[in-house]
């Protein structure tokens, strides 16, 4: 790495001693952090596209690209959007509440509608292809009239939710279907979609909040069930102390779930402790994803050749070359 300048570029040089296996294919590389996905889209397109590759792509933009001539492929993984619950404001310490806030949602819509088809509603917590899925014990699958009974059963009425979320551009595209879904079985929805950053920094500063919804893929860390679920519930940890979960009996039996299947050595046994603890996270819906989602590259062929799509973020070179 030669430079970085936050929110803007990086670039690269090959080290010209390296004497790996995988000599460098480029000489320089020069890595544009555009945020803004319309912006990031015109970088590569065009006759005259300053960008030969991007990740990232908005699921709107894929046909606009491919009619432009470029190639535009996605892959599997754990890029998921959930939803994350403080369960020290009420009524969202009442696992009812939690659970028929997810029932309602209109998944199929949100997928055919914001992600163009490219996701799946989640049956775990794990994406399908990890070796550790298994469906889980409880699936949201879309069930207003569920959802209506579980707040009734909870005692609730009149329940207005502000559910902040990150300005992710596919996330944005799926919070109209969040909101349509809540306000059908009479919970009044107000979304307020702002800056990442802005918004992980009220939950740092444990500002008071409702509902969240984030994209994440814990992929980047590796396919280990156990790494990826300790991500985000680890007793004391970030994602935890967001929630203000941790000190319940809830959590206190989950964690000592997921200690006996880390500490297990027979794989049998492990994966079968493993889905046990899948299930308790699925019941309890305290961050818990609604979609998993492809992630879509975007190359010009013409330039490129050998990209392989990938199921977390960033691009694959290892075997590319220019054309």
């Amino acid at each position: 790495m030669t430079a970085h300048n936050p929110k803007s570029n990086t670039t690269f040089e090959a080290f010209a001693d390296y004497n790996g296996p995988r000599r460098a294919a480029y000489k320089k590389m020069n890595w544009l952090s555009i945020v803004d996905a319309s912006a990031r889209v015109a970088k590569i397109s065009g006759g005259h596209a300053e960008a030969q590759i991007s990740d990232n792509i908005p699921y709107a933009n894929i046909d606009q690209l491919k009619s432009g001539g470029l190639t535009v492929e996605g892959a599997t993984g754990m890029n998921h959007m959930f939803l994350m619950f403080n369960t020290g404001n009420k009524p969202f310490d009442d696992v009812r509440v939690r659970q028929a806030l997810l029932y309602a949602i209109d998944t199929k819509t949100m997928i055919d509608v914001a992600l163009k088809g490219h996701g799946t509603a989640s049956t775990s917590f794990l994406n399908e292809q990890n070796p550790s899925y298994t469906r889980a014990g409880t699936v949201y699958a879309y069930d207003p009239d569920k959802a209506k009974s579980l707040l009734a059963a909870a005692g609730v009425t009149g329940l207005s939710v502000t559910l902040m979320a990150v300005n992710v551009s596919w996330i944005a595209d799926c919070l109209p279907t969040i909101a349509n879904s809540w306000n059908a079985i009479g919970v009044r929805t107000t979304l307020q979609p702002q800056d990442t950053s802005a918004l992980f920094t009220k939950m740092d500063q444990s500002q008071d909040y409702q509902v969240v919804a984030a994209a994440s893929n814990p992929n980047q860390f590796g396919i280990d069930a156990d790494l990826i679920l300790r991500y985000n519930y680890t007793p004391g940890g970030v994602w935890m102390k967001y929630t203000k979960w941790d000190a319940s009996p809830a959590a206190k039996d989950l964690f000592a779930k997921m200690d006996r299947a880390t500490e297990e050595p027979d794989q049998a046994k492990k994966l079968a402790l493993t889905h046990q603890y899948l299930n308790v996270i699925a019941e309890q819906a305290v961050l818990y994803p609604v979609v998993h989602t492809e992630l879509m590259t975007a190359w010009d062929g013409k330039k490129l050749s050998g990209v392989r799509p990938q199921g977390y973020p960033g691009i694959n070179l290892l075997q590319s070359k220019r054309v």
